[in-house]
């Protein structure tokens, strides 16, 4: 993996400016990509962090063959759209749509953990 190889839009570089532990992407053979992936210290499991400028246009695909390799993991999609965070789960899949502000005090929180 290449340390911000995932980050090609304005969105995702304002993200991994203000998250200074992110350094992995995922894609497999089929083109499939998470834009960030989290490996935590201590045991934890990868966090997957979707970046998109609204939250609608997620499409889960690429995150649920991502956890079909790496089941275990907390799943977020970041857009500036979402003023409240809300749940969703995607065959059996949950992933949490965040604001930025809310993730980066939830990866704080984590890091202190």
């Amino acid at each position: 993996m290449v340390w911000l190889a995932g980050v090609r839009r304005a969105g995702k570089t304002c993200l991994c400016q203000s998250l200074d532990d992110i350094e992995y992407f995922w894609r497999n053979k089929r083109g499939a990509e998470v834009d960030f992936v989290l490996p935590l210290r201590g045991g934890h499991e990868p966090i997957a962090l979707e970046c998109k400028w609204q939250a609608a246009s997620f499409d889960p695909s690429a995150l649920l063959a991502f956890r079909r390799g790496y089941p275990r993991g907390e799943n977020y999609v970041v857009a500036p759209d979402v003023e409240r965070a809300y749940t969703r789960t995607y065959t059996g899949t949950r992933v949490r749509f965040v604001s930025l502000d809310h993730l980066t005090t939830r990866l704080t929180r984590a890091a202190l953990a």
